[in-house]
Formats: structure tokens, C-alpha cells, sequence
């Protein structure tokens, strides 16, 4: 089997890459901070690893003992945050390099640890379909429009059950996008090709964290399928001169 891995801070890379890639290919794009962003400093793809609510959750314990201090609550507060924001292209070219894919009869699809819903129950799966058409990026076509599928396999194997209280759902798939829940991307996107019974010869796979890259590599492996990993390093070159600091310290100024 072929394997290769990329790194690039460039999109017109990607999209010269793309063009060599036929129907038997299966492209499988990350959306936050590969497609597009949030344009709010907050939230920008590369400070998601400081997990701001966590610290924030950390910050009301030691100082407020009567306030807020359910820190699935402040995720949640945080998420609201986050799905207000604007949202704008990692690059201007994003929707025609997936739109000219399609044109040519390759199947594109999209993978995302969003979560399927909020704690509140707030479904995050049409607003991300949604989100990603008012930017021109529509994956609706693929396998030809299959309807909502949820994933409960993928529960079975992390041996948990679907729990709104304890904020736990099963991945889900609808009009081309896989939210994963925060499973394994991995895991998710075997258990879609196996209930779609589906197999491509090639998975040409863009993401903006190695680590994601290297998983869906070592899938393609036990699955025997070429694969083309793209860790696409675009967000490096966001624009603002902040710091972590003074990221987590908007945060917590945005969110009390």
C-alpha cells in the first residue's frame, strides 16, 4: 500500500495535490482550523489544547466556592461561546478545490470531534452542515445523500452507553459531515465505511493536528488502503500577536 504524510502551511499545496486523485479516492477533510475557524483569538484552532474552560472551571473553585463550579457547565458556556463566533475560511480557494473534487466524482466528506450535542441537548449536527454551506463548502452529495446515521457501535467499543445527563452520544453522520463526540476519529471513520460498506481504494486526509493525521495513517494500514496524510499547518499563520496568557485571560473575562 502507498503511504504518505505531508506537512504544509499552504493550501494551493493541497489543492495541486488534490488534482491527481481520482473517483477511487475518498477525501476525508478536518473542519476546525483546516476548512475554517473561528475569527476570535478565543477560539482560535491552536489555543483549543489550553482547554480555557477547564482552567477557568479550575479559577471559580479557588476564588468563587458559591458560583459556577460544574466545569461541564463552563464547557458548555464555552461551546455557546464558540458556535457565535464568526466563522471565516482557513483560505480563500477551500470551497473550489472540494467543489472541483466533486465535479469529478470523488467523494469528499468531513470529520470533526465536534460534539453531536451540548449539554443543554442543543444539536451541533445540522448547525455544523449548515455552518459549512453558508460558506460555500457543501458535502451534502456523498454517498448519495444517505440519511442520519448514529454511530452506537462506536459507544459499544469505549464501552459507555448514551447518557444525556452525563453529556455522552453516540457520533453521528449527516450530508457528508462524521461528528465524532470527542471518540476517536479513527474509530468513528472505520465504523462509518463499515455500516456504509464502503471501501476506497485511497484516503487523501487533511487535519491541522499530527496526531489525527497518524491515526487515520495507521487505520488505512489495517484496513490495506493507500493513504495521503496532509497535516495541514495553516493556523500557524492566523494573524494577532497573542499569548497563552492573554488568551486564557479573555477567556475568563468573556465567559463570567
Amino acid at each position: 500500500m502507498r503511504y504518505t504524510v505531508i506537512q504544509t502551511a499552504f493550501w494551493p499545496t493541497i489543492r495541486t495535490l488534490s488534482e491527481c486523485f481520482d473517483e477511487k479516492t475518498l477525501f476525508v477533510w478536518d473542519v476546525d482550523g483546516t476548512l475554517i475557524y473561528p475569527n476570535d483569538v478565543v477560539f482560535y484552532p491552536q489555543y483549543i489544547a489550553l482547554n480555557p474552560y477547564t482552567t477557568l472551571a479550575e479559577e471559580i473553585e479557588c476564588t468563587k466556592p458559591h458560583g459556577l463550579s460544574d466545569s461541564r457547565a463552563i464547557c458548555a458556556r464555552w461551546y455557546d461561546a464558540w458556535s457565535r463566533a464568526p466563522f471565516v475560511l482557513m483560505h480563500p480557494d477551500v470551497p473550489t478545490t472540494i467543489k472541483n473534487l466533486q465535479a469529478h466524482h470523488i467523494t469528499n466528506i468531513a470529520l470533526t470531534y465536534l460534539l453531536v450535542r451540548n449539554l443543554d441537548g442543543r444539536d451541533f449536527v445540522q448547525w455544523r452542515v449548515d455552518q459549512l454551506k453558508r460558506l460555500e463548502i457543501d458535502f451534502s452529495g456523498a454517498f448519495d445523500a444517505c440519511p442520519r446515521l448514529q454511530l452506537d457501535e462506536v459507544l459499544a467499543a469505549n464501552k459507555v452507553q448514551a447518557s444525556a445527563e452525563n453529556w455522552v452520544y453516540a457520533p453521528a453522520y449527516q450530508d457528508g459531515v462524521l461528528l465524532t463526540h470527542n471518540f476517536s476519529k479513527s474509530l468513528c471513520l472505520e465504523a462509518l465505511l463499515r455500516r456504509l460498506k464502503f471501501l476506497p481504494k485511497c484516503i487523501f486526509f487533511v487535519d491541522d493536528l499530527e496526531d489525527n493525521v497518524q491515526v487515520i495513517g495507521e487505520l488505512c494500514k489495517k484496513l490495506d488502503i493507500d493513504f495521503v496524510g496532509i497535516h495541514y499547518v495553516g493556523v500557524q499563520h492566523l494573524p494577532g500577536d497573542w499569548t497563552e496568557e492573554k488568551v486564557l485571560k479573555k477567556w475568563s473575562e468573556i465567559s463570567k
